[in-house]
């Protein structure tokens, strides 16, 4: 998988988080692939910057709770016009996730997107 630049406070637009000082927020297009029927879809997700760092904080896509199919799932669902799956099992690598930006900066890999991928996010 390639390398891609660190995403640093300049690069987003950032928000307070009511009742959490140390925390800003910015929303980003996740780019989330299901890797059994091949279909990917964008939903619009929140993420995070914590006070006195620079750079994002990608734990929860990397090993937290938006790292899990289960909530990958949900979000896969939610952008497709479902309801949320109530018993969706926990494991990891059915879904794959890049955030990518307002703008479509990527700056989370965890697949190589096609062209028709890509233009989704227009």
């Amino acid at each position: 998988m390639s390398e891609v630049p660190p995403l640093r406070r300049e690069d987003v637009t950032l928000e307070d988080v009511p009742n959490h000082p140390n925390l800003k927020r910015f929303n980003v297009k996740a780019l989330i692939r299901d890797t059994v029927t091949g279909f990917t879809v964008v939903s619009q997700q929140p993420c995070f910057f914590y006070e006195g760092r620079d750079e994002w904080d990608d734990y929860a896509w990397r090993d937290g709770n938006q790292s899990c199919d289960c909530n990958r799932r949900d979000y896969f669902l939610l952008a497709m016009g479902f309801e949320r799956c109530r018993h969706a099992e926990c494991g990891h690598g059915r879904f794959l996730a890049n955030l990518y930006t307002e703008r479509n900066r990527l700056f989370y890999k965890e697949f190589e997107p096609t062209l028709e991928q890509l233009e989704k996010l227009a």
